[in-house]
C-alpha cells in the first residue's frame, strides 16, 4: 500500500502520464481511480514505443514469401521460451513444408544443439541468424508473413510493432502479462493463442497462415495502419499534441 502511494505522489509530479498501449491505459486509469486520484486520469495518455520509419511496406514491394520470422534475447530463458519456440517450429515445419523460419536473435547452446539434430529437410528451412543490424532485421520483417512471439511477459515488444509496420501479422498468445498483444492483433493484424503452450501456439500460427494463404492478409495496409500510429514521426506529433492540449 505504501509503495502504491509513492508511486501515485510520483505520477502527480508530471505534467502527463504516458501509457505505452491502450491495454497499459486502462489499468492506469483504474489504478488511479483505485485510490481516488481522479485528477490524475486527465494527465493519462498513450504514447507508445516509438518505431523507425524504414519499417514499412509500400504497395508494389516484393511479395511476402512462405517466411515466418522470431526475434529475442533467447539467452533469457524464462521470459523469452525458447523451448516454446522450438517446440512450435519443429511441429509447425512438419506441417508447413513450404514454410522457411527464421531465429533472430544470439542463440544459446540449446538452441544450436536442437537445429543440429533437425532432420536435414527441416534444418535447411529453419535459419539461426543471430544477431542482426537494424537495416537487416527490417528487410526479414518486410520478407516475412508472421512475427511467432512466445513470451511468457513483455510490456510493449518493440520487434512485434516493428513486424506490424513491416506489413507482417503476430502470433503470440493472450495473457494479462502480454498486454501489448491484444492491440497489436486487433482489426485482422494476427491471431493470439488462449494460453502460452506449444500446442496453442501451433494452432494459433496454423490459423494465421491460412489467412495469408486465403488472402485476408495485405501487407500494404497492415503497415499503413500501424505506421500511423507508431512510426516515430507520428509518436513526436502526439507528444506535441498532448502539450499544446495540456497547457
Amino acid at each position: 500500500m505504501s509503495l502504491d502511494l509513492r508511486r501515485l505522489d510520483q505520477f502527480a509530479l508530471g505534467d502527463g502520464i504516458a501509457a505505452v498501449s491502450p491495454g497499459a491505459l486502462a489499468r492506469y486509469r483504474r489504478y488511479v481511480r483505485a485510490f481516488g486520484r481522479e485528477e490524475l486520469v486527465r494527465r493519462l495518455f498513450l504514447l507508445p514505443h516509438p518505431v523507425s520509419p524504414d519499417c514499412t511496406y509500400e504497395d508494389g514491394q516484393p511479395q511476402k514469401s512462405c517466411q515466418v520470422v522470431a526475434v529475442g534475447r533467447w539467452s533469457d530463458a524464462a521470459q523469452k521460451r525458447p523451448d516454446l519456440l522450438m517446440r512450435v517450429i519443429e511441429a509447425a515445419s512438419r506441417r508447413r513444408k513450404e514454410y522457411r523460419f527464421v531465429i533472430v536473435g544470439e542463440p544459446t547452446t540449446e538452441l544450436e544443439e536442437w537445429h543440429r539434430a533437425l532432420p536435414p529437410a527441416i534444418r535447411e528451412r529453419v535459419e539461426l541468424s543471430g544477431v542482426v543490424a537494424h537495416e537487416e532485421l527490417v528487410e526479414v520483417m518486410k520478407e516475412s508473413r508472421v512475427l511467432l512471439v512466445t513470451s511468457a511477459f513483455e510490456s510493449f515488444h518493440i520487434s512485434a510493432a516493428e513486424a506490424l509496420c513491416c506489413g507482417a501479422t503476430i502470433v503470440g498468445s493472450r495473457s494479462p502479462c502480454l498486454p501489448s498483444l491484444r492491440w497489436f492483433t486487433c482489426g485482422g493484424s494476427g491471431t493470439l493463442a488462449p494460453k502460452l503452450g506449444a500446442e496453442e501456439l501451433g494452432r494459433a500460427l496454423t490459423r494465421e497462415l491460412a489467412e495469408w494463404e486465403h488472402g485476408t492478409r495485405c501487407p500494404a495496409t497492415i503497415s499503413r495502419r500501424w505506421g500511423d500510429q507508431l512510426h516515430s514521426d507520428q509518436v513526436a506529433a502526439k507528444v506535441i499534441t498532448w502539450s499544446k492540449c495540456s497547457s
